[in-house]
């Protein structure tokens, strides 16, 4: 029993050793910067979020898997049957322990993001906004996207951008959680948390400290006494506010309260472009195409409506958007050549150990058929993000 412990955990640490690194060099990258520019470094602001996410999934999935094997199988001794195919068919042990490394670092890299974000201001003064609202309008024709998308808009469209903006980070994650807790397909699993990290550090630290900005909503924030361009898009959606619930303008009440009082918690901070809603949300996508047509449409659609209200709710300059988007294809890329570097530095016999059962071979491809990819086996022939 131990040696099959000790075994999966080795498989676990071989298979995360990407991700860990990816992970750890971002919090002392962070650690560097708040020693350079003194600012605080708090790595404890996301723990909570983490018992609350994990505790949250553990029991969707264990209800959905109660329900389902109840329904399907019909057992006279319900519990009896399902504890012993937790191990042998979801595989659950294995699924934790695949888990825990990257669980118990993510917490850490996004509080240490939450500090780095929240004292962008510090490093390096918010200028870029002006620039980039004219290159917004020089890129539409001479008008700004808000002004275009204001054009066709209804306040009941607006409600509808609206949630689904704020599903966003419903659905990262989501897409996340399921993506530590996979199994069967280990270098698209590292894959896709290689570039997750790197998008955060190249495009959300990076490029964000570089052309600070603050975005439309808080233009006023660094352009005081001048005529706000986009007061008109901000009074529009608090008088729409009056009708159906924009959920955005208590979220930049709420960040701009942050931003006045220099508070790194859950959540704050402030940055425009690049934009990481949109850099998640093509990342997701570009997952989902490689899980099954279904899950690419459904995850680039929500990409498409992420981009829309970005702009229509005032949080982003369009170019924002369009940059992300462009930049995460190069991203997943430079992702997939780190991990193929790691894994050929791994013997096919290591890296493929069948402590977890059936674990797609490197270098061989899934047998899944048809254009469904499962990230993790789905059993009972059920393909997709599960």
């Amino acid at each position: 029993m131990m040696n099959k412990l000790a075994s999966i955990l080795r498989w676990s640490f071989r298979h995360n050793m990407p991700a860990i690194v990816m992970l750890g060099g971002y919090v002392a990258l962070a650690f560097a910067l708040s020693r350079i520019f003194e600012f605080p470094l708090k790595l404890h602001i996301y723990h909570d979020a983490l018992l609350i996410t994990v505790g949250t999934v553990a029991t969707v999935y264990a209800t959905t898997i109660t329900i389902t094997t109840v329904w399907i199988h019909r057992p006279s001794r319900p519990i009896s049957f399902l504890l012993p195919r937790l191990t042998s068919v979801h595989r659950v042990p294995q699924r934790v322990l695949m888990a825990l490394p990257v669980l118990v670092l993510f917490p850490l890299f996004f509080s240490a993001f939450t500090s780095v974000k929240s004292a962008i201001g510090i490093m390096n003064p918010y200028s870029w906004d002006r620039a980039l609202m004219e290159i917004d309008a020089a890129l539409h024709g001479g008008t700004s996207p808000f002004i275009l998308l204001q054009s066709v808009g209804h306040p009941l469209l607006t409600f509808g951008l609206a949630f689904f903006y704020n599903l966003w980070f419903v659905v990262m994650t989501a897409v996340l959680v399921v993506a530590a807790f996979s199994i069967d397909r280990p270098r698209l699993r590292s894959q896709y948390l290689v570039a997750f990290v790197l998008a955060w550090t190249i495009l959300g630290t990076v490029g964000a400290i570089v052309f600070a900005s603050v975005g439309p909503c808080f233009y006023d924030l660094v352009y005081p006494g001048e005529e706000n361009p986009f007061a008109p898009l901000m009074a529009y959606l608090n008088e729409v506010n009056q009708t159906y619930p924009i959920w955005a303008l208590t979220a930049q009440d709420m960040l701009r309260d942050y931003y006045l009082a220099n508070r790194p918690v859950f959540a704050a901070g402030i940055s425009a472009f690049p934009s990481m809603h949109i850099a998640v949300a093509v990342l997701n996508a570009i997952l989902g195409w490689q899980l099954s047509r279904k899950v690419g449409w459904f995850l680039t659609i929500f990409a498409v409506f992420i981009m829309i209200g970005s702009v229509h709710l005032g949080w982003h300059y369009a170019v924002d958007s369009y940059a992300s988007a462009l930049a995460i294809p190069f991203i997943w890329k430079l992702s997939g050549m780190i991990v193929e570097y790691w894994y050929s530095r791994e013997s096919e016999a290591d890296v493929t150990s069948h402590a977890c059962g059936a674990v797609v071979p490197v270098g061989k491809k899934s047998s899944t058929k048809g254009n469904a990819r499962p990230l993790y086996g789905a059993p009972h022939g059920i393909s997709g993000l599960r």
